[in-house]
């Protein structure tokens, strides 16, 4: 490709000793950041998760809703989730007859707000975002409590930090 040539640059001692200090400065130093990187993400990563998994057990303790649950196991109607019309033909005449009647409110009502709190909590450390967040070096921040523990920010997403 040189046709036999040899090309060659004379380098002074002082580029020489200049390339060379920071060839090492790189190849020396850019492994020991890279670790020490890797370490503290890592642990901060961990202080995350065991900070988030207190955080959901907190907060699905707060909000665990144990008085409708004992009022729906005991007397189910004392909680009224609608009304609906019924007929019953317990008229004189035989005519039908429309009777209000409770409808009790679903379990999956009474459980609206974990669905909530969940989906929160699920949407802030999503293991791709906490991913991304370790790879392109920006803070991992743990939710903060007032998302968790207000109901203002139900049906938009909050920006977080």
């Amino acid at each position: 490709m040189l046709r036999d040539r040899i090309d060659n640059w004379d380098y002074d001692t002082d580029q020489l000793l200049f390339g060379t200090m920071l060839f090492t400065l790189v190849a020396f130093l850019f492994p020991t950041v890279l670790a020490y990187y890797i370490l503290f993400a890592m642990l901060r990563l961990c202080i995350l998760l065991l900070q988030a998994g207190m955080d959901t057990l907190l907060a699905f303790m707060n909000h665990f809703p144990l008085f409708a649950l004992m009022q729906k196991a005991k007397d189910p109607w004392r909680i009224p989730g609608g009304l609906y019309f019924a007929t019953s033909t317990a008229s004189a005449a035989g005519n039908p007859v429309l009777v209000v009647q409770n409808q009790s409110v679903p379990l999956s009502a009474i459980f609206s707000q974990y669905i909530q709190l969940w989906s929160r909590l699920a949407s802030h450390y999503d293991p791709v975002r906490l991913l991304l967040c370790l790879l392109s070096g920006r803070y991992l921040a743990a939710i903060p409590r007032y998302y968790i523990r207000s109901n203002r920010f139900i049906g938009r997403k909050p920006s977080l930090p």
